[in-house]
């Protein structure tokens, strides 16, 4: 029941992610080999399970497959999440546009054993935006088609020469100037922008001249004599591919600055957003003190949010995240650039908790930091979503026990600690597989062919101690390392075990089946022994076994290193 709730398990998280995921397998190299993908990847790509151990090249024609291997390759050598934009043809040989996100998981030795990649389509986004170029397009000729509009718009425009002087503006600009078109057609456009802002007009407008929309900030003087803050717009007029003027478009602002000055003053600002019921919103001050706290962290952390303000905001993050959490806000208020971080917090009753913050400095006029805002999601079920992936990614589905990348790994690590020394006893490895499983597949049927292979691992498991693995490297074949045995005769003595234990018939779908092993055996004494030399003695030890007739095993030791 157990393995059937965790494959249960395992179709609903693959196959209900919508998006494509592929698991790829690190060789040395590197070279890159399918080992996972879901339906999604499937149906969206025309591939199926029968990729799986192939690589990049024997999948993909072979500029698809440089492009993957260089991206791969990338995320190998950095050790980091890496995302990049591509394009591929669909299964009805549609062109369709993806997001891939390249997860890399490491060894104990902080090798990249393993890549998992989540591709996103897309698709409507690009179109959306190609339609959107086309729409601005037509709206340009819009624009020269129906001139009309210009005296009737609630914006304010006035028409502007090369030199910068005023040849027609419509009711808008009237209104908010004070002036007259004929009062100010001929004048210059800078006879009316405040000193201060004359420079940074002079560099917009001369670059709207080269073809260059542009848009800023700036303050005039009306025809009263009252400072007017507007938001202009400088849009050049291209007739047949030539900039022929500008139109200068503009919107009063002063009602709206000086309100914003006030929002500044005070944390209502920040309260129309705050109902935001899935992100915590937080204010802090330049010395990292809460000033203000959205009511959302009553739904999210479980605390009222009242208990937060005047609290320093890493008061409640894990010990072990904070100056990694600090040095980064640190270096985001030096660069003035806003900064993503992941770590954990305290919730009143679940406890640590994974969360997500996008925290932006904001600076006063004179460029000085003043305070920080800090966006802030919880992402624990993403977390434990890519700890499951790391889970399939080491286990095996039918039997429940871990596969040859968790074999390799474990390999290498008990290799390596025995020839340090650090274990008095010798090292063992049992390779074993099932006799005659080809002609039971092919006589009985796949599905009992599965129902043996989980009866078989369940039979050898039950002759192991509890720190003795058994691993499944793929088919019918399975590997057990042994580091605790002292003698000769105790692996002698769990070689029998396991030959007699399967003396017994295996139940089969309310069947009867004998099923036999033949088993290889490799040992060592001298701490000199390589994974390679020991797997390929094991390995000739099976072959031995088999050749004498199966329903047996053969053990090789190795006295001294053997290369190749």
């Amino acid at each position: 029941m157990r393995l059937e709730s965790i494959k249960h398990d395992q179709q609903m998280i693959m196959n209900g992610i919508q998006d494509m995921v592929f698991i790829i397998d690190v060789k040395p190299g590197p070279s890159f080999h399918y080992s996972f993908l879901n339906i999604a990847a499937m149906k969206g790509t025309g591939l199926s399970e029968i990729i799986i151990g192939k690589s990049f090249h024997e999948v993909n024609a072979e500029s698809k497959a440089n492009l993957l291997e260089k991206k791969y390759s990338l995320t190998c050598r950095e050790k980091k999440v890496t995302t990049y934009e591509d394009s591929f043809l669909s299964a009805s040989n549609e062109t369709l546009y993806s997001k891939t996100t390249l997860t890399p998981l490491f060894s104990k030795n902080n090798e990249c054993t393993t890549i998992v990649a989540v591709v996103k389509d897309i698709t409507t986004e690009k179109k959306a935006k190609q339609e959107a170029d086309k729409s601005r397009k037509k709206l340009l000729e819009s624009n020269q088609r129906y001139q009309s509009l210009y005296a009737y718009n609630l914006d304010a425009i006035v028409s502007v020469d090369f030199d910068g002087k005023i040849l027609n503006g419509n009711a808008a600009a009237s209104s908010i100037t004070g002036y007259d078109i004929e009062e100010i057609q001929g004048k210059s456009y800078y006879e009316f922008v405040i000193q201060e802002d004359i420079p940074k007009v002079e560099e917009h407008f001369n670059e709207a001249l080269n073809g260059n929309f542009q848009e800023l900030h700036l303050a005039i003087k009306s025809k009263s004599g009252k400072e007017i803050k507007l938001m202009l717009k400088f849009n050049p007029i291209i007739i047949n591919t030539e900039v022929t003027g500008v139109y200068s478009i503009f919107k009063d602002i002063t009602e709206q600055e000086q309100t914003l000055d006030k929002l500044r003053q005070s944390d209502e600002r920040f309260r129309i957003i705050s109902e935001h019921g899935h992100i915590l919103i937080t204010l802090l001050d330049k010395n990292g003190i809460i000033k203000y706290v959205s009511p959302s962290y009553q739904d999210i952390l479980g605390y009222n949010f009242e208990e937060y303000k005047e609290k320093l905001f890493l008061h409640n993050t894990h010990p072990e995240d904070r100056p990694k959490l600090n040095e980064q806000i640190l270096q985001s208020i030096k660069q003035g650039k806003s900064c993503t971080l992941k770590f954990r917090q305290q919730h009143r009753t679940r406890g640590w908790i994974w969360t997500e913050i996008s925290a932006d400095p904001i600076f006063n006029d004179e460029g000085s930091f003043v305070q920080m805002m800090v966006l802030t999601r919880d992402i624990t079920m993403q977390r434990e979503y890519e700890k499951r992936l790391e889970y399939l990614a080491m286990y095996d589905s039918l039997t429940e026990l871990p596969n040859r990348r968790y074999f390799n790994e474990h390999l290498e690590k008990m290799v390596k600690d025995f020839n340090q020394g650090e274990s008095s006893a010798m090292i063992s490895l049992f390779v074993l597989d099932i006799d005659r499983f080809k002609d039971i597949n092919d006589n009985l049927g796949h599905d009992t062919g599965d129902a043996i292979i989980k009866k078989f691992a369940q039979k050898v498991h039950a002759c192991l101690k509890q720190d003795q693995v058994i691993t499944r490297l793929g088919g019918d074949e399975f590997a057990i390392i042994i580091s605790d045995c002292k003698e000769r005769n105790e692996v002698v003595m769990l070689a029998k075990r396991i030959v007699e234990a399967l003396q017994e018939p295996l139940e089969i779908f309310d069947t009867s089946l004998r099923v036999t092993t033949s088993i290889g055996i490799a040992t060592a004494k001298t701490p000199t022994i390589t994974e390679y030399c020991l797997y390929k003695q094991a390995d000739l030890a099976l072959y031995e076994a088999k050749k004498d007739g199966k329903n047996t095993f053969k053990l090789k030791e190795i006295t001294e290193i053997k290369e190749g």
